[in-house]
């Protein structure tokens, strides 16, 4: 089963997320931008942002105030300047964090020196005490953890707590647990009031029999095909008895297969394929 949800969310663990909240239409919003806090690198704050706003979330000038001080390379920092200087020179707040964050990553006095030259072209202005601060790298690095630090533990609340009950949904099922919800839940099979016939079916018996499949198709046996954008293997869910043929949504009654089986199930259903399904899927219900 999935690993127990920790503090320690990687880039990963993020993006699942938010494309998770983009399928199900939760919504995200700026303040969700300080989970980049979980972060190891300037490419995984893009990777995050870039598909924060995939999801609708803007990413104005402003919010790169809360990137800056996470830049831990001179050239990312350059880039992320040059980026804020074609979009805008009005918002002198970010500018000037940009300036200031570069001074603290250069090397030496000379370039300092030509980085308080360009904040004066732009109309910026940075104070002169920190011509020297670029010396204090212990500082820096320090400064780095105390970003990050504060972040989580003042501002991920709201992100935190969308990403607990994602973690509860989707990826904290047990057996015993899913069993339990199961038997709380009426397992009847109903029809919608529409005119083409639907099945409206317990979530927890699909969860169920993706689960103890342990990512093997239960019918050729062979791995799934391949894994979705959850890191999930692939797996459909097969009523053996079909519901359309009186059959329950039941843990005894389901199987999860390749999708090439499932397809031959739906075509072919050899009486062989189905009685070692049913077998199978009987067995299953066993696992604790």
């Amino acid at each position: 089963m999935k690993e127990k949800y920790t503090m320690n969310l990687n880039i990963d663990d993020l993006l699942a997320f938010i494309y998770y909240a983009r399928l199900n239409k939760i919504k995200l919003t700026k303040r969700d931008l300080f989970a980049v806090c979980f972060t190891k690198s300037f490419s995984e704050i893009k990777l995050f942002l870039r598909t924060l706003e995939e999801c609708g979330v803007k990413i104005g000038v402003t919010s790169y105030e809360h990137i800056i001080p996470l830049i831990d390379n001179i050239e990312d920092c350059r880039s992320v300047l040059n980026y804020l200087i074609e979009i805008s020179t009005k918002d002198k707040t970010a500018l000037n964090s940009c300036y200031r964050q570069l001074v603290l990553l250069s090397n030496s006095q000379g370039d300092v020196n030509k980085i308080f030259e360009e904040t004066k072209e732009l109309g910026l202005q940075l104070n002169e005490v920190w011509r020297e601060k670029w010396k204090d790298k212990a500082s820096l690095n320090s400064g780095f953890v105390d970003v990050r630090t504060m972040y989580l533990h003042h501002h991920v609340e709201d992100f935190i707590q969308k990403y607990q009950e994602y973690y509860n949904q989707v990826l904290n099922f047990d057996i015993p647990n899913l069993k339990s919800k199961i038997a709380n839940m009426d397992a009847d099979t109903k029809h919608s009031p529409k005119i083409i016939k639907s099945y409206l079916r317990n979530k927890y018996v699909k969860q169920f029999a993706r689960e103890v499949s342990m990512g093997n198709c239960q019918l050729c046996e062979s791995r799934a095909p391949f894994e979705d954008s959850f890191g999930t293997p692939f797996l459909e869910v097969h009523h053996i008895e079909w519901l359309s043929r009186g059959g329950k949504d039941d843990i005894e009654n389901v199987i999860a297969l390749c999708p090439n089986c499932h397809r031959k199930m739906h075509i072919v259903d050899q009486e062989e394929d189905v009685t070692k399904l049913k077998r199978r899927a009987i067995e299953l219900a066993l696992v604790e």
